[in-house]
């Protein structure tokens, strides 16, 4: 039997500049949680070597659309763009985001307890001045995933922001696959 996925995109940014009051952990560049990013990131290190491949196929996937420039719908045209820097620390973030959807059986931005892609940004110890994050649901491959985001305007408008410089991809493999993207600048 044959079982398929709606591929299911979510898409967020933070900037600095319009960032919502809120507590101090959605402050950017607000790293002094005690969360740190040794205990945050310490379940993630020993990875499933095919999910790390997959995810790394994410990154040269979304560069080459990236060096082509896209045509965004609603969110606009964007001109070829510099290539994003695959960065450890958002891709700490972006695992622990997909284990946790998965772990909790949800699939939003904010998680159960209201915590956004800025609070594990700092958490990991990335210190950011632009944050983003793109979530997918159902796509079992590198390929499909990053065709689903282009596809969707605010996703696309996040692959292709030439303001952002370092990305992190977190794939988990449960019941469904799960990407979490997590765009950054520094």
């Amino acid at each position: 039997m044959q079982t398929s996925f709606r591929l299911v995109v979510l898409s967020g940014t933070l900037w600095a500049a319009t960032a919502c009051g809120g507590s101090s952990a959605e402050t950017p560049g607000d790293s002094s949680s005690d969360f740190g990013s040794a205990d945050y990131c310490q379940g993630i290190v020993d990875w499933d070597d095919a999910w790390a491949t997959m995810e790394a196929e994410v990154v040269v996937e979304m560069n080459k659309r990236r060096a082509a420039g896209a045509d965004c719908n609603s969110e606009g045209v964007f001109a070829p763009a510099p290539p994003l820097a695959a960065n450890g620390l958002l891709q700490c973030a972006g695992r622990n985001h997909s284990v946790d959807m998965h772990i909790r059986d949800y699939f939003q931005h904010e998680s159960p307890d209201e915590f956004h892609v800025g609070d594990r940004a700092n958490w990991a110890g990335y210190p950011w001045v632009a944050i983003g994050e793109n979530l997918a649901l159902g796509s079992g491959t590198a390929v499909g995933v990053v065709e689903g985001w282009m596809g969707s305007d605010g996703h696309c408008r996040n692959i292709m922001a030439p303001d952002f410089e370092e990305l992190g991809i977190g794939y988990y493999k449960g019941k469904h696959p799960l990407w979490t993207a997590v765009f950054g600048t520094r």
